[in-house]
């Protein structure tokens, strides 16, 4: 029988512990849940006493002591079940019952007195937190073991010694969020200059949940995929893993339940594996799903999750042996190997050193758009190729990338299924890494249309949005070409890929004719009428890429002293000292006029046709698509 009534904090733990189940996912809350929380604990300690907040709903599911008081994964909780006390799997509502009790352990940490509303420290501690037994210390509030928020909620959060802890790898997206949710709450409560014992009253007194208990176990499962929860909605990734889940339980197979548990813990652990680039679950999900499954009906943003949820793993296929526990397990296995390499596509630098080469072809596709490919790459990744084979196959992705969407300026999903359809074959072992680079160039020659990239170019002045210089692709371009000038005797670059990147289009590319000049200093230039100079200025050939932003402060300067300066400490500055780029400007020309602009166009296409493997006509023909053929008579 179900239970469905309002409850304080104190109230929901009189008598009752609580633990997260396998099937849920971990702490997913991050600064705006976290500030709307304690915007709404500060509502109530400014309101009369009679005023309570509705926290929101509260679902669970009675443990059946007698199932699990024998499981060595219980072996903690053995006191709480001597005692009487009630265990509850929580079926919604964690995010906010998990905050609510890092608040509670900041708080008790931060109160000096001994006393809290009229009762020793350690009776919160023991109603909320933990006890400590003769042999044991139980929690009122955990997880349970299987997920690896188990031993981090434990020492980390309520700062209790765990002889597991140094054994378990906690380091994962979910822990990390308890982290940051532990350090605001100690951030606000210094700064806020309220009472604490008044904000620990109203907060476990005037925080009310709709308490509900659900009577059947089984529905459990139906039941967490389609409640609402106030905060982040779970992701698909989080709603298959119930799902999995629930099927296993169908199949009454324990093993596969722990296999489920083990492979989402690995895939959390990558996802959350590098702070500072946040990797989307569903993301994931979708690529290994095109990589993994035939080619179903790809259209639509949520395809992926309408075949896994809605057609694929459902209750009628496991009750029809349409899918078996063996499906499941296999499909379970490969979601765990599989999510470290497509970590590894977005982390080239943890892919080993036998893997150099691939390595720096990785570093560049991450400054394109390739989504296209990342179930191709992941399911070459599965064949474990040697380096020249994977770098071989990633080259031309690149090749790809650049040729058909930055120069034929083709859409995004050019050849999108195609590409599908050979990252399945691969995983299912029809065709070899070693065929595929091959395969890929001749699907590239085929979209390849340079005059589409003259009429783009085009377009772009004609716009008056200055030609090249609005080039989407033109950053990447000056990057590649600054990296062919690297002596190969150091190897030394002088410009860092993720530093450059991330500079403003106007502190990394230099405009070495200005866009704003003084006519003293380029008297060349008086002779040309306004479009003809605008073509100038932002023409392929005047466009440098800058070492430092710095240099970018000496934009007007003639062209002598952007090659040589003295900055405010007497040093010497400027192209000569700069990039390898710069310093090529600097000895190749001796002044700078449009001549110069061409002759170094034709220099950059050059290296374009060769580098990318692209025909690009004779000078006549690349001169048109520097959209200088008003300098014609130059090269008579």
């Amino acid at each position: 029988m179900s239970t469905n009534e309002l409850k304080s904090l104190t109230e929901i733990f009189s008598n009752r512990f609580y633990r997260i189940p396998d099937y849920q996912r971990g702490y997913a809350w991050e600064d705006p849940q976290l500030k709307d929380f304690w915007d709404d604990l500060l509502r109530v300690i400014d309101k009369p006493d009679s005023i309570i907040h509705y926290t929101g709903m509260l679902t669970v599911e009675k443990i059946d002591s007698s199932k699990v008081c024998n499981d060595s994964a219980w072996e903690d909780e053995k006191p709480y079940f001597t005692q009487k006390l009630e265990a509850y799997y929580v079926v919604d509502g964690q995010q906010r019952l998990t905050t609510s009790i890092v608040l509670i352990s900041v708080l008790l940490n931060s109160i000096q007195n001994e006393k809290i509303l009229y009762e020793d420290k350690s009776h919160w501690q023991n109603l909320f937190l933990y006890k400590n037994f003769e042999q044991y210390q139980s929690y009122r509030f955990g997880y349970i073991k299987d997920m690896p928020s188990y031993e981090f909620f434990k020492t980390n959060i309520l700062g209790q010694n765990s002889m597991h802890a140094a054994n378990v790898a906690a380091d994962t997206l979910y822990t990390r969020n308890l982290k940051n949710a532990k350090s605001f709450f100690e951030k606000v409560i210094k700064e806020c200059g309220l009472d604490l014992e008044i904000v620990f009253s109203k907060l476990i007194s005037a925080f009310k949940f709709n308490f509900y208990e659900i009577g059947n176990n089984l529905d459990v499962f139906v039941a967490f995929e389609t409640m609402n929860n106030r905060g982040k909605k779970l992701s698909d990734l989080e709603l298959l893993k119930n799902r999995l889940i629930y099927l296993s339980t169908i199949l009454n197979d324990e093993q596969l339940r722990k296999s489920i548990n083990a492979a989402w813990g690995t895939v959390y652990k990558f996802l959350g594996e590098d702070s500072s680039r946040k990797l989307v679950d569903d993301d994931f999900l979708r690529d290994h799903w095109i990589m993994y499954f035939p080619e179903y009906n790809r259209e639509g943003a949520k395809a992926y999750s309408t075949f896994l949820l809605g057609e694929y793993f459902t209750t009628k296929s496991a009750d029809s042996k349409k899918i078996t526990s063996v499906d499941i397990s296999d499909y379970v296995a490969s979601i765990q190997s599989s999510i470290k390499h497509w970590y590894q596509m977005f982390n080239p630098r943890y892919m080993g050193k036998e893997f150099q080469a691939s390595q720096t072809e990785l570093v560049r596709l991450n400054h394109l758009s390739f989504s296209t490919f990342h179930p191709l790459i992941m399911a070459a990744f599965s064949k474990n190729p040697n380096d020249e084979e994977l770098a071989g196959l990633l080259k031309q992705i690149e090749r790809f990338v650049f040729l058909v969407f930055l120069i034929s300026r083709r859409r995004t999903n050019t050849q999108n299924s195609q590409f599908f359809r050979i990252a399945y074959e691969c995983f299912k072992g029809k065709n070899k890494v070693s065929g595929l680079a091959e395969e890929i160039k001749i699907i590239t020659n085929k979209w390849l249309k340079t005059s589409d990239f003259k009429s783009y170019i085009d377009d772009l002045f004609e716009r008056g949005e200055n030609g090249y210089y609005k080039w989407n692709g033109l950053k990447y371009f000056l990057f590649e070409y600054e990296s062919s000038l690297i002596p190969v005797t150091n190897g030394v670059a002088k410009v860092r890929l993720e530093e450059y990147i991330s500079r403003e289009l106007k502190d990394s590319v230099e405009h070495i004719f200005p866009q704003e000049p003084e006519n003293k200093d380029w008297p060349h230039f008086e002779r040309f009428d306004d479009v003809q100079l605008n073509r100038l200025k932002n023409s392929l050939g005047n466009l440098l890429i800058l070492s430092v932003s710095s240099n970018a402060s000496a934009s007007k300067h003639s062209f002598k002293k952007k090659c040589n300066r003295l900055n405010s400490k007497s040093q010497t500055v400027g192209y000569a000292n700069g990039s390898y780029s710069e310093i090529k400007v600097s000895l190749d020309y001796q002044d700078w006029d449009s001549e110069s602009i061409l002759k170094r166009g034709l220099l950059l296409l050059n290296f374009l046709g060769n580098k990318w493997d692209v025909e690009l006509g004779n000078d006549k023909e690349k001169m048109n698509l520097l959209g200088l053929t008003f300098l014609s008579k130059i090269l008579t």
